[in-house]
């Protein structure tokens, strides 16, 4: 199979027309992105616009358009692996240890119960601190706050829960955790000095040529950011992420996802020429390393891994992501230059549309 095909022979082109065609009926906005062998397809359907009951796709002047790989999506719980891809790369700058225990970094005041052994970094990033996804107590003042529930929530709450919310001990099965990778980005906030969100904007982003990938989008790109909207079609507002950010907080593009992916193996090359690598290119490789897994699912740092058939060595590593009127996936089978963006402009996943467009590239994850 050549680099511009599908596993039936078709250019790839067709193949991600095809099924953002099938899938794309269920949304009112999305975009995909398949990129394999030096070959890219990017394709959007439907519109960015709000208050659509019913997938558009006029360009006219004055109405919404529809999507394409410079559109900006939130991103939701993708933002994960660039606040992992963080913490590896402040750890192989000396400003943390994967080992060090959480409480070392977290201000005068705040104690983070000891169960067992002290909560590490790596525990919050491979979600086995043992701490839930979020406090049960967090979850009906959520409600309460209607279509942007993170927004209710202070920085006394974040420490509250960290010294308050019962848990099991670290280090146990991974326990998907936004208020464990939330609380990471707090915890390298207070040591680096700097604020999450600058911390990953200025370290990760630029030097991986991510230019669209942000927490604040400037007015001046309001034109090409996508509405989200909720199952029912209905335009909901966007997700503030004041005191989890760490957890979920990006807007990016297809195009700039499809970048971070390639990322990925650009460090893996980098390995083998000492000449070339870094310490942002060691700390991408460090993400890859799975720490648990449970049968085909393995849990890397920040990255989700899934066998790709019985036996073998190789995982495909993945990761997806919601709020309130977005969805994304990402993935990308390590060393083999094939990698897979989907995000979506409702509250409907997109992660069928992301596998179907792996198995496209001849992959085949293990049920």
């Amino acid at each position: 199979m050549g680099p511009e095909t599908d596993t039936s022979g078709r250019p790839l082109a067709e193949t991600v027309t095809a099924l953002v065609e099938r899938h794309g009926r269920r949304h009112l906005g999305l975009v995909a992105a398949l990129d394999a062998g030096g070959c890219s397809a990017v394709l959007g359907r439907g519109t960015t616009g709000t208050g659509a009951t019913a997938p558009a796709r006029t360009t006219a002047p004055g109405h919404a358009v529809t999507p394409d790989g410079r559109t900006l999506f939130e991103i939701g719980s993708v933002t994960k692996v660039l606040t992992a891809t963080l913490l590896a790369l402040l750890a192989e700058t000396g400003v943390v240890a994967l080992d060090e225990p959480v409480q070392d970094l977290l201000p005068d005041g705040v104690r983070l119960p000891v169960r067992g052994r002290p909560v590490t970094l790596l525990d919050l990033a491979t979600h086995r601190s043992g701490l839930p996804r979020l406090p049960a107590r967090w979850l009906l003042r959520g409600v309460r706050a209607g279509d942007n529930p993170y927004a209710a929530f202070t920085l006394d709450d974040v420490w509250d829960a960290a010294a308050t919310t019962r848990r099991r001990a670290p280090g146990g099965a991974p326990r998907y955790s936004n208020l464990g990778v939330g609380l990471l980005g707090h915890a390298l906030a207070h040591r680096a000095g700097r604020d999450w969100a600058d911390l990953v904007v200025e370290r990760v982003c630029p030097p991986l040529g991510l230019v669209d990938t942000r927490v604040v989008v400037p007015a001046s790109d309001a034109d090409r950011t996508a509405t989200g909207h909720d199952r029912r079609g209905r335009a909901v507002p966007a997700w503030d992420f004041p005191v989890l950010a760490g957890a979920g907080a990006l807007r990016s593009t297809a195009l700039d996802l499809v970048t971070f992916l390639r990322a990925q193996d650009v460090a893996r090359a980098s390995a083998d020429d000492p000449t070339s690598d870094s310490a942002l290119q060691r700390a991408i490789r460090a993400t890859h390393v799975e720490h648990a897994r449970r049968a085909a699912l393995g849990q890397c740092l920040g990255w989700m891994s899934l066998a790709l058939r019985r036996g073998s060595d190789e995982r495909l590593l993945w990761h997806n992501g919601g709020t309130g009127g977005f969805r994304s996936f990402c993935a990308f089978l390590p060393g083999e230059a094939v990698r897979v963006v989907v995000l979506g402009a409702d509250a409907r996943s997109v992660d069928g549309l992301g596998q179907d467009l792996v198995r496209a590239a001849g992959l085949r994850p293990r049920p």
